[in-house]
């Protein structure tokens, strides 16, 4: 098991084995800080990847992390007040 934590106040934990039927991700936004591996995270994206779709996880997450290491980007994501908004931060800043 490793760190799931990335670094900027994000956490991705994931399952060790992929035995989803399809790929979904949950995502958590705390007003106030987790403490997850020494590291105080606020949002928290759990992803569910069946074993088909690995390939387009690999995609997806250099993309996400793209997102990720930009304090801009984090503090955006966390200060959206909907899921649409969330959404809508997160799409544009994957592009």
């Amino acid at each position: 098991m490793g760190n799931t934590c990335l670094g900027n106040r994000i956490a991705i934990p994931h399952p060790l084995s992929y035995t989803a039927k399809e790929m979904k991700i949950s995502v958590l936004i705390n007003d106030k800080a987790i403490d997850w591996d020494n590291e105080e995270v606020f949002v928290v994206m759990l992803l569910l990847i069946p074993k088909d779709k690995i390939k387009d996880w690999d995609v997806l997450f250099k993309k996400m992390f793209k997102v990720f290491s930009s304090r801009k980007n984090v503090d955006k994501l966390i200060n959206s007040n909907t899921l649409n908004e969330f959404k809508e931060v997160f799409m544009v800043e994957m592009e």
